[in-house]
């Protein structure tokens, strides 16, 4: 009985596993050959794309040398035809600007200029000569691109040249045409470290031009299936990139083609299959030898394992002696169907039995220690959650002021404590547009960034929304600044938000214990003051508490009460400005300018009250208000006859955000009867700096709506020229800061030339605002700037002063 139970364990353990490993042998190998393939392909891939982009790369470059100024003042006289040729001096001075060019071009070897006729003028190569850049030259002449490449063969070497041209007004000027062999492609092909992968590039004769392995140059690609891929690619027959295989001296090989039309070739990428099946022979042998061992293990245990079998009486009897030790957890593990199998049941429910009773009560006793133990972890939770903010896990404002009073309280007159109070900017925003799920995301990460620099003696805490406070022990004034800078600074790193990367800045302000204030309250306060004053210098900054502050926030808070009123209370008035053709002087159209005034307060400038109208929000009361308000005049004006132009309604970014912005504009020209044309939104670029919405697709709406757009304070943002080639402007506004200084400084007249230009080669309407003197119009007149604002023709006038001026200047 043994010998049989031996006998079927060897076969139990060894057949199965055999079977398996012949089965998994087989998936595994069409995995790897599947697996292969996927490398092969990938690898070509970006080996092609790496090319690609040396060649758009090399491009670019080129065009930065031909834009050289140097280079540009140097061969154009000859280049225009108005030199024959150039002097040796001449000559000597473009070949060194063009030597000084080469290393800004990546793998260049040589620069060539040619004249348009195709004859060389300068070159870095002396043997240089008309033929070797016919074909180029008859390429981009056929094609008329700016840019060209080909393949070439010259002085026993392959390699590529491209080609750029020189345009003026009046056409073509002349090339200039940068040349590398072919064998600096081993700089930014990937580096192929298994040798059974070798990379080829073919002309469209079928020559190899590039191997890897640095045979076969100049001779015809011994794979017949690619030797005429490029022109069946040429002509339509052919995929722009595939994969075979076909027999190399014998031996099986995968290969992948990628055609790179510029260059009128195709890189190839190969794989010597016999080397992947010799790599599979020798995992099946020591696969093999596994099974082997396995079966010899197999037959020297089976007889082990079938003699432990036979032995259940000894493990019963052993049984028997624990449990008469008082081990009451043991059972017997017998399970025959006989008088032994029935002797085990029987005493394994005997044992049961008196387990039942040593259980229950244990369980009574495991329950209470649990239930204890429940206990204290909710204390311990409820603990935690009474000094520390849920979202965040930092301190909350009492566990905050419980700690940071008894210091300040305790502390010497020579003690120096800094308290920071830290607001994000334009978190409101982003709360309401992408919701709170995103707003939560940003806390919890800022709450990272903050305890990620702090000090383990300082003391962190959200105390609502978006406001944190953090203390500093013993820190000089220029320690609260460098940690308030280097705090700001990570937030440079912008967020990444459920697959969305959002930029977002903070405002610090910073209070001194003993300087700006001995309690907790002051400190606290003050540190907000001083915040409040870093947001109204240009937010995503740090301000330390001074007195004057305090009385600025005091006149903020009046402000903020003459706004709350200030429709009712007819505080709010427009004023208008008149826009005049430079040509005829004749009103083009005019600006609405929002003025505030109160009784006690006076006149306030709108520098001062619309950012503050914008941080409470007041202004899309104010800006629907001023919408209206102007939409309806102009239409009065346009029914009585006056006039009959656009009226300019300035925009804030807050109005930009609000969601359903277009549709309140669509609905308010309903109302008045105002046509579209005759409203002209104008926009800031801080405003849409600011924006968090996608302000082309707000532009593009408002535009199918018939409305214009104007671009205000044009140059004094980051990035106007991206404003200009991406959203649909119509008008764009010089700042006055360029007029103040166009006769004074010759780069800001050269500035206003350019934007006058460029402006007009985009189709957009140039206005020159704070025109003063009959000398700055009479310039910009002459720099062709279509529109004038300023004092010089029209100072800002209230509705009836501004309708007598239309009238008188109509008459005249």
């Amino acid at each position: 009985m043994r010998k049989k139970l031996s006998l079927l364990l060897i076969a139990c353990l060894v057949l199965p596993t055999l079977l398996g490993w012949l089965i998994a042998l087989s998936s595994a190998d069409k995995k790897a050959d599947e697996e292969a393939k996927v490398v092969l392909k990938d690898t070509a891939n970006q080996n092609a794309d790496e090319l690609e982009y040396v060649l758009v790369s090399q491009k670019n470059q080129l065009a930065r040398v031909i834009s050289n100024i140097k280079l540009i003042n140097a061969v154009t006289p000859v280049l225009n035809g108005k030199q024959k040729s150039f002097t040796e001096e001449e000559s000597t001075g473009v070949l060194r600007i063009m030597l000084g060019s080469v290393s800004d071009v990546d793998y260049c070897e040589q620069l060539t200029l040619l004249d348009h006729d195709g004859n060389v003028l300068v070159s870095t190569d002396a043997k240089m000569e008309k033929s070797d850049c016919a074909d180029i030259i008859a390429k981009q002449t056929a094609s008329e691109n700016d840019c060209e490449y080909q393949l070439v063969k010259r002085g026993g070497k392959y390699c590529w040249q491209i080609l750029y041209t020189f345009q003026n007004s009046e056409g073509l000027m002349g090339y200039m045409v940068a040349e590398m062999e072919l064998k600096n492609c081993q700089f930014f092909f990937s580096t192929v470290t298994n040798r059974a992968y070798y990379d080829i590039l073919v002309n469209d004769a079928g020559d190899c031009v590039y191997n890897s392995t640095g045979k076969q140059i100049g001779d015809k690609i011994e794979v017949e299936s690619m030797q005429s891929v490029v022109n069946d690619y040429n002509s339509g027959n052919a995929e722009r990139w595939g994969s075979f295989s076909e027999k190399i001296n014998g031996k099986k090989g995968e290969f992948v083609y990628f055609v790179i039309p510029e260059l009128n070739a195709a890189y190839i990428m190969a794989e010597d299959v016999t080397q992947r099946n010799r790599n599979r022979v020798s995992e099946f042998y020591v696969l093999l030898i596994y099974v082997i061992l396995l079966s010899v293990i197999a037959v020297v245990a089976a007889p082990l394992v079938a003699a432990r079998l036979t032995k259940p009486v000894l493990e019963l009897t052993e049984t028997m002696k624990m449990v008469s030790n008082g081990d009451f957890n043991v059972r017997s593990e017998v399970k025959q169907k006989d008088e032994i199998g029935e002797l085990a049941s029987r005493f394994n429910k005997m044992i049961q039995i008196i387990q039942s009773s040593y259980d229950d009560m244990k369980g009574m006793r495991d329950v209470l220690e649990e239930n204890q133990k429940e206990i204290q972890k909710n204390y311990k939770h409820i603990e935690h959650l009474a000094y520390h903010d849920a979202l965040t896990d930092l301190n909350n404002k009492s566990a905050f002021y419980e700690r940071v009073s008894h210091i300040i309280d305790t502390m010497d007159e020579n003690d120096s404590h800094g308290v920071m109070f830290m607001d994000l900017d334009n978190f409101k925003t982003i709360n309401d547009t992408k919701g709170h799920d995103y707003g939560d995301a940003i806390l919890v990460k800022t709450a990272e960034r903050i305890k990620a620099l702090a000090n383990p003696g300082d003391c962190i805490a959200r105390i609502g929304g978006d406001e944190f406070l953090i203390f500093r022990q013993n820190s000089t004034e220029e320690e609260l600044k460098h940690f308030a800078a280097k705090l700001l600074s990570t937030f440079r790193e912008p967020f990444h938000i459920k697959d969305e990367t959002m930029h977002v800045s903070a405002s610090i302000g910073i209070a001194r214990s003993n300087v700006h204030g001995k309690t907790m309250g002051s400190l606290i306060k003050n540190a907000d003051i001083a915040m409040y004053r870093a947001k109204a210098a240009g937010k995503n900054r740090y301000a330390i508490f001074d007195a004057q502050m305090e009385k600025d926030v005091n006149r903020e808070a009046e402000i903020l009460e003459v706004l709350r009123g200030a429709i009712a209370n007819n505080s709010v008035h427009m004023n208008y400005q008149m826009q005049i053709d430079s040509a005829n002087k004749q009103i083009k159209g005019y600006e609405a300018l929002m003025r505030l005034t109160d009784p006690e307060l006076g006149v306030i400038s709108p520098d001062e009250f619309i950012p503050i109208a914008e941080e409470s929000g007041i202004i899309l009361e104010l800006g629907e208000w001023a919408l209206r308000e102007n939409c309806r005049f102009n239409k009065e004006l346009m029914d009585k006859g006056i006039l009959r132009c656009p009226v300019a309604v300035n925009i804030s970014a807050v109005q930009l955000n609000q969601t359903g912005f277009v549709e309140q504009v669509r609905r308010i020209l309903n109302e008045t009867g105002l046509p579209a044309k005759y409203l002209e939104l104008e926009i800031t670029e801080s405003t849409l700096i600011t924006s968090l919405v996608d302000t082309n697709e707000v532009f593009n709406q408002l535009q199918e709506l018939g409305v214009n757009i104007s671009l205000d304070d044009f140059g004094t943002g980051f990035s106007p020229l991206t404003y200009l080639t991406n959203l649909p402007i119509d008008k764009l506004k010089i700042d006055k800061s360029f007029i103040d200084r166009i006769l004074e400084k010759e780069s800001h007249y050269n500035v206003v030339d350019m934007i006058i230009d460029l402006s007009h080669k985009l189709n957009i309407t140039v206005i020159a605002e704070g025109v003063e003197t009959e000398e700055q119009y009479a310039l910009l007149r002459e720099l062709n700037c279509d529109l004038i604002q300023g004092y010089l023709f029209s100072k800002t006038q209230g509705k009836d002063a501004f309708i007598d001026s239309v009238l008188s200047k109509s008459r005249v």
